[in-house]
């Protein structure tokens, strides 16, 4: 209608709904899984740290698109208590950057 009326060639054009659940891949859903089924959900132990820091290396390799709050919201999701959700959500960030850093290091280290 405004293009007939102006003679201007523009279009509104209205995008698809974006999905608010956002999925892991299918690798990722696997060793997120794996942590989560077998983690005390109030207190990791050493076994739990393992394989948290097995899910953080995965997301990285395999660069998977899962910031801090999407894993909190998984965690939660789950059963993990929100303080110690977004504790862990902290520390797979931590372990991301780090992940990042030593991945452009130079060969004399």
């Amino acid at each position: 209608m405004y293009a007939r009326q102006y003679g201007e060639p523009y279009r509104l054009g209205i995008g698809r709904r974006r999905r608010t659940g956002r999925r892991l891949p299918p690798s990722a859903q696997s060793v997120f899984e794996s942590f989560v089924s077998e983690a005390n959900k109030t207190v990791l132990h050493t076994l739990d740290w393992e394989q948290f820091y097995v899910l953080i290396r995965h997301f990285s390799q395999h660069r998977v698109h899962c910031n801090p709050d999407h894993l909190k919201r998984l965690l939660l999701s789950v059963g993990f208590r929100e303080g110690y959700a977004d504790e862990l959500a902290g520390i797979y960030l931590h372990g991301r950057w780090l992940l990042k850093a030593f991945s452009r290091r130079s060969p004399d280290w």
